[in-house]
C-alpha cells in the first residue's frame, strides 16, 4: 500500500475514535485508563444520566437588616411577623400596654403568634390597636395559635385551618394556616406553627417528623403557591443534623430566610437567653414561589427597646419579612 494511502487510512480511524467518545452535545470526553469518572461521564454513582448543560447560580441572598427601636418600613410591602409572645398576657395589662406600644411603633401588616394563653385577651390588645384585628385557633387548651392582621393592608383574609391533627407525635400543636392577600397584589399561605420544645433524641425525633410531614403537605398541596411557614420551630436550622435538613437540602423549592441571622452574629438570634449562650429557634420558612420578592428580614431586637421586656413581654424576639 502506498504511503499517502496509509496516512489516510490513519487519519481515517482517529476520526472514527474520536467521533466515537463524543456525547450527544459533541462535547468531546477524555476516558482515563478506560475508566470515565463520574465528572467526566455526566453520570452519578448508579450510572444514571446526569444533565451537565445546567449551571447552578448560587444565590446572594443579602436580606438580613438590622433593626433600630421604632424603625419605619416600607408601606408598600407586605410586612409579616411571627412572634412568641409567651403565655400572653405574661403580665396582664402591663403586658397588654407594652405590645400595643411596639406594634403600633413598626409598620407590621400581619403578626403569627405563638402562646396565646389567655385568647379572650386578644380583644384588649386590638382594643389598644386602632384598624386592627384578629384570629385565633384553639389547638390544644393551653399554647394557642393565631393571627393579628392590620385591616387597611389586608385585601382578604381567609378562615383559619388546621392539619395533622391527630399526631400528637409530631404536631402538640397542629399547625394554623391561613391565606392572606396583601393590597400590593401578594397573595400567600401562611402556615403558623409551634413545634415540641427541649433537647433530647425523642424531641428531636418529634421535630424532624413534623419537618417531613409539612414537606409532604406543601409538595403535594401547593406545588405552585406561595407559601411562608413561620412561628417557634424550637430548634436550629444550621448543622446537617438539624430537624429541618429536608428543606434545606432542597435548595431549589425552599429557603430559610432568616438563615443569615441563624449563621450570624448571636446578637441577632431570635432566643436571646444569656448573651452569647442564647439560640436561633423561630425561623421563616419561604417557597421559591417567593424567592424574588422577599426584600428583607430582621430581628426586632424589642429588649433593646423598652425595658424590662423579657419580663413584660416575651423570652422571644420577634422575626419580620417584608415582601414586595
Amino acid at each position: 500500500m502506498k504511503k499517502n494511502n496509509l496516512q489516510l487510512l490513519l487519519i481515517s480511524f482517529l476520526v472514527v475514535l474520536f467521533t466515537s467518545c463524543e456525547d450527544e452535545s459533541n462535547n468531546i470526553i477524555i476516558i482515563d485508563n478506560g475508566n470515565p469518572s463520574e465528572e467526566e461521564t455526566g453520570g452519578n454513582e448508579d450510572g444514571d444520566a446526569v444533565d451537565t448543560t445546567a449551571t447552578d447560580v448560587v444565590r446572594n441572598w443579602d436580606l438580613f437588616q438590622p433593626y433600630s427601636c421604632y424603625e419605619d418600613l416600607s408601606a408598600n410591602s407586605f410586612n409579616i411577623v411571627t412572634w412568641n409572645i409567651e403565655w400572653f398576657p405574661k403580665r396582664a395589662g402591663s403586658t397588654i400596654s407594652r405590645l400595643a406600644d411596639l406594634i403600633n411603633s413598626t409598620n407590621a401588616d400581619v403578626i403569627a403568634m405563638q402562646e396565646v394563653a389567655e385568647p379572650d385577651q386578644l380583644a384588649t390588645l386590638v382594643a389598644a390597636l386602632p384598624g386592627w384585628n384578629y384570629k385565633v385557633y384553639d389547638v390544644r387548651g393551653d399554647q394557642e395559635l393565631g393571627y393579628l392582621y392590620k385591616e387597611s393592608e389586608i385585601a382578604s383574609i381567609s378562615e383559619l385551618s388546621i392539619i395533622y391533627p391527630n399526631n400528637t407525635s409530631a404536631f402538640y400543636r397542629p399547625p394554623v394556616i391561613v391565606e392572606v392577600e396583601h393590597i400590593n397584589g401578594q397573595k400567600i399561605t401562611l402556615f403558623n406553627i409551634h413545634l415540641k420544645c427541649c433537647g433530647g433524641s425523642q424531641n428531636v425525633a418529634r421535630r424532624k417528623e413534623a419537618s417531613e410531614l409539612l414537606k409532604d403537605y406543601i409538595d403535594n398541596n401547593l406545588a405552585n403557591e406561595k407559601v411562608i411557614v413561620l412561628g417557634d420551630f424550637n430548634d436550629e436550622i444550621t448543622g446537617s443534623d438539624n430537624p429541618f435538613e429536608n428543606f434545606v437540602a432542597d435548595s431549589a423549592k425552599y429557603y430559610f430566610a432568616d438563615t443569615e441571622i441563624a449563621t450570624g452574629n448571636y446578637q441577632y438570634w431570635s432566643y436571646p437567653g444569656f448573651g452569647q449562650f442564647g439560640s436561633h429557634i423561630d425561623h421563616v420558612l419561604i417557597s421559591n414561589e417567593l424567592f424574588d420578592d422577599v426584600t428583607a428580614i430582621s430581628t426586632l431586637a424589642y429588649d433593646e427597646c423598652i425595658s424590662s421586656y423579657d419580663y413584660y413581654v416575651s423570652d422571644h424576639r420577634p422575626l419580620i419579612i417584608s415582601i414586595d
